[in-house]
């Protein structure tokens, strides 16, 4: 394998063994306490006490990310820890700054290097649904991560290639499964109108069917090319009138849909696409 040809093709049939040297990376990364100002890069870090990992995860900027993890009124971790601390084999009543953090760059494969970690490592502080990965029983590869992240723009933009050549399929015939993947919607003149990513691309292609609160496809479709406008329950500006809901739906059974499983990279193809299509109802487009 270390002779082999890093590729688009290469990372989806390698990814395990590719995350696995990527988490070594992260453990074996510097360790700073909460006062550290971390790179402004896309990357992945993992959060600590006394050496044991607790929480992991990603951001497109790891300088704001972790400042705002570091903050206890906006850190995910730290509420996590304050309603399971009973539960974890560690010291009770911390506070957010006596944790420390370790953090790796990441330019391709951060969202997959967290779920990747949250089972490997593991870490308790994550939310994770059970299932979605198994454990790595592999052998390490240690150089891997970093080769793969040396041929970022090639690996991407061959992706983002093989996944555009793909052969789109009538909106009502298709049959994703329950896998992480992007997605490519064309309305009914063939034009590329919205791109998205999931770690479970067959729940996702459910919602954008029917769920106008859980689907921004869905609201961006109504409110950009119905002309609808959200209205307000409950204090969440997220829902149609019944006959507007209804026209969102006949105007997605027109539509076609590309679904491509991804083992790996599915942030960065999802980023790369939008920004090189720029799709009408991507908000990241704009």
């Amino acid at each position: 394998m270390s002779d082999a040809k890093i590729s688009w093709d290469f990372c989806q049939k390698n990814s395990d063994d590719i995350l696995n040297s990527g988490l070594e990376q992260l453990r074996l990364a510097k360790k700073y306490d909460s006062s550290h100002h971390s790179l402004s890069a896309t990357g992945n870090y993992v959060i600590l006490f006394n050496d044991t990992p607790l929480y992991i995860g990603e951001a497109k900027d790891l300088k704001s990310r972790l400042k705002q993890q570091f903050y206890a009124n906006t850190s995910t971790f730290f509420k996590s820890y304050v309603k399971k601390q009973s539960q974890l084999d560690i010291e009770k009543n911390l506070q957010v700054d006596n944790f420390e953090v370790k953090y790796v760059t990441t330019r391709v494969g951060r969202k997959e290097l967290e779920e990747f970690g949250i089972v490997n490592f593991p870490t308790p502080l994550n939310k994770f649904q059970l299932g979605k990965r198994n454990n790595y029983r592999g052998l390490l590869k240690s150089d891997l991560w970093g080769k793969v992240q040396d041929e970022y723009f090639g690996i991407i933009e061959s992706g983002g290639k093989a996944v555009i050549a793909a052969k789109p399929c009538n909106w009502l015939e298709a049959t994703p499964l329950a896998k992480a993947g992007v997605y490519i919607v064309f309305n009914h003149k063939n034009e590329i109108i919205y791109i998205g990513e999931s770690s479970n691309i067959g729940d996702r292609y459910k919602t954008h069917g029917k769920d106008t609160y859980f689907s921004a496809f869905r609201r961006n479709l109504g409110t950009n090319l119905l002309g609808f406008r959200l209205k307000e329950r409950k204090g969440k500006k997220r829902y149609f009138e019944p006959n507007e809901d209804s026209q969102v739906d006949n105007y997605i059974r027109n539509c076609k849909i590309i679904l491509k499983m991804i083992n790996f990279g599915r942030f960065e193809l999802e980023e790369y696409l939008i920004r090189n299509i720029q799709p009408v109802l991507n908000k990241k487009s704009k």
